[in-house]
């Protein structure tokens, strides 16, 4: 099941791009989680005051290099914005794990809100596909966490895991065979996201996502307390929104923060 479960992870060591480029002011960051688990992350620091820190835990493959760009919108209006690697991501030590990114999510997240509590300012969780996952479980754990938006992110690991095996027909065969022995039970979103009520949720999902069944946005809209919002589009696929509506997708993220 582990090496099964190591099919969810695709790291890079691989450098994509820098906030540099964009014309953004950061810092590094050094993160300590455990005996020989260090995370590297980037503080992108808001243009002006910020009203709102954002931890962005981003999705499976890569690493902070190559998904920051979801964010770099952010600090012109006023956010300030963590990005970090998991373990065995990027710049990040250690070896990539189910748990383990869920401790890295934490780590992050402690560090994001001693950060924000020096300004009295709130802490957002953004989580992208794999991201959703950790975004979830750290929500569900840190009660300081003012709110949570999931993009593209599924329900459980074994749902997921059927629907990629789908995608191919010899996956297809195997999955049909083994099932969900193939992958570990335990540690979904779907049993977990109503632990972050009263603190609001905003999911959104594009219908033409072959990477993550739409219907677990669904599933994890109805499973989760309120306040609670789902956007779903029909014409964008797998994190799509950024690109093919990014003025709406802007509007319904900072929505969340007017909640507060």
């Amino acid at each position: 099941m582990a090496f099964c479960d190591s099919w969810f992870f695709r790291p890079s060591r691989d450098v994509y791009d820098d906030p540099a480029n964009y014309g953004l002011c950061y810092r590094d960051l050094d993160i300590p989680v455990e005996p020989g688990v260090r995370l590297h992350g980037w503080l992108l620091e808001a243009q002006g005051p910020a009203r709102a820190l954002v931890v962005h835990c981003h999705g499976n493959a890569g690493n902070v290099t190559g998904h920051f760009p979801f964010v770099a919108w952010m600090p012109a209006v006023g956010l300030d914005v963590l990005c970090f690697d998991y373990r065995g991501y990027g710049r990040s030590s250690g070896a990539p794990s189910r748990e383990g990114i869920v401790r890295d999510g934490l780590a992050a997240t402690d560090l994001a809100l001693n950060l924000a509590g020096e300004r009295d300012i709130p802490v957002i969780l953004f989580g992208q596909s794999l991201g959703g996952v950790v975004a979830v479980s750290v929500g569900a754990r840190r009660e300081r966490v003012a709110a949570v938006v999931l993009d593209s992110a599924f329900s459980s690991w074994r749902r997921e895991a059927g629907w990629a095996a789908g995608q191919s027909w010899l996956m297809y065969v195997l999955w049909k065979v083994a099932g969900g022995a193939l992958v570990s039970g335990g540690g979904d979103a779907v049993d977990e996201i109503a632990r972050i009520a009263p603190r609001p949720v905003l999911l959104m999902h594009g219908k033409q996502d072959h990477i993550v069944d739409w219907h677990q946005a669904v599933d994890l809209y109805r499973a989760a307390g309120s306040p609670k919002d789902l956007w779903l589009l029909d014409d964008t696929g797998h994190c799509g929104m950024w690109d093919q509506h990014p003025s709406e997708a802007r509007r319904r993220f900072l929505s969340v923060i007017d909640l507060l």
